[in-house]
């Protein structure tokens, strides 16, 4: 798998974001507080109990949206089902090309747009993200 990540068409910054998203190493409010820190763990995005990797990328509302304007609705809900970090990256890359870039430019927008919000307090709907 880390291969396949290394060789796939996208700049760098996106290959080395999807490698953290499979080690679950990007600083989500609950993997902050597992590490120790005493933060607020709602939701940036939607202020949802649980800012997890699964509900960031694939259950809150506008990544939901976001997935079904891309036509990746099925693969969203599949995706979420899946418990570990690991085993979504996985199954992205043995999608067929295109599906497989969509799929993680999604990843990449919900992850860059979350960080926008938290930041900046600058939101945009899924439809400009899209």
């Amino acid at each position: 798998m880390w291969k396949a990540i290394w060789k796939l068409k996208c700049p760098n910054k996106i290959k080395h974001f999807i490698w953290q998203f499979a080690h679950n190493s990007h600083p989500l409010r609950c993997n902050l507080v597992n590490r120790g820190m005493k933060i607020d763990i709602r939701c940036p995005v939607c202020n949802h109990t649980g800012d997890d990797g699964a509900h960031l990328f694939f259950k809150c509302q506008p990544a939901e949206h976001l997935w079904g304007l891309l036509g990746l609705e099925t693969e969203r809900a599949q995706l979420a089902m899946i418990r570990s970090a690991q085993e979504v990256v996985d199954a992205i890359l043995k999608a067929t090309q295109k599906r497989k870039i969509l799929m993680i430019i999604a990843l990449w927008f919900t992850w860059s747009e979350q960080n926008a919000i938290r930041e900046k307090g600058r939101r945009r709907g899924p439809h400009a993200t899209c």
